[in-house]
């Protein structure tokens, strides 16, 4: 058989994450959230949580020292237009946006595709309903 088909195992796992998260969502009363996460986290629970992306943080990250020095002037941040860092060569595209702090945008090809998204939702971001999550991952100077 040439076609690649989910395992028994796999076909379990997909049945009990979709369990979950009809079950989060079903309980969810918050349905227009800003989730600014510094790193892929947000994406997925936006995805898990089936929400609208109301943040520009989706695939992409920052060094834990980047966001914060983002979320301290997160107007200023925002406001900011983010522009490419040619000398990257990381494999996928980096932005620099205000005070000098670096965007990876991992999972996207082009930088013209990242920042087409990110000014896109941008403009769906309510700070009066913002979750910010930081994950310390690379450490914090």
């Amino acid at each position: 058989m040439k076609g690649v088909s989910m395992s028994f195992k796999d076909s379990i796992k997909k049945e009990l994450q979709d369990r979950i998260d009809r079950k989060n969502q079903n309980r969810l009363r918050n349905k227009t959230v800003t989730i600014i996460s510094s790193n892929c986290t947000g994406g997925f629970l936006y995805h898990w949580l089936g929400l609208q992306f109301k943040s520009p943080f989706i695939n992409l990250y920052m060094t834990p020292d980047d966001f914060i020095v983002a979320m301290e002037h997160f107007e200023e941040f925002i406001a900011f237009p983010v522009t490419e860092k040619k000398d990257a060569n990381l494999g996928y595209p980096v932005g620099i946006g205000a005070f000098n702090t670096l965007i990876h945008f991992m999972h996207y090809a082009t930088f013209e595709d990242a920042i087409e998204k990110w000014n896109e939702r941008k403009k769906r971001i309510n700070t009066e309903n913002m979750c910010i999550l930081l994950s310390n991952w690379g450490g914090i100077t």
